[in-house]
């Protein structure tokens, strides 16, 4: 029969095993040890749209086929309330480096800010 300490020991023993016992000894796409994440990086960034219709923002390469962008809001002056959906921009994954943000051309006077994420997956 095992006594408390033995029983706390033969646990720690198990955990070690299925864990390891220093960040060495896990996998370099593991969570602290305790589960694959299927997430490579995670860029964030904000594009200000002060005249244009489209502006550009530089971000580190991804594997386009493998990456998703997401649209995290926008905010700005406008001049006329009618117009408020044909300021609100529309984002995109141009190519590995590059996510561009464009907006009907007629209303480029309305100063835009928009905010974007970049994920990219294993």
């Amino acid at each position: 029969m095992f006594g408390a300490l033995g029983i706390f020991q033969a646990m720690v023993q198990a955990l070690n095993r299925v864990l390891g016992t220093s960040a060495d000894d896990h996998d370099d796409d593991t969570l602290m040890g305790y589960c694959k994440t299927s997430i490579k990086s995670i860029q964030r960034g904000v594009i200000v749209m002060a005249a244009d219709a489209e502006v550009t923002a530089s971000i580190a390469s991804v594997d386009i086929t493998k990456s998703s962008i997401n649209f995290l809001g926008f905010s700005g002056v406008y001049d006329n309330y009618q117009h408020v959906s044909t300021i609100f921009p529309k984002l995109v994954l141009t190519d590995s480096t590059t996510v561009t943000a464009t907006r009907h051309a007629q209303y480029t006077g309305d100063s835009v800010s928009v905010s974007f994420e970049v994920i990219e997956y294993y």
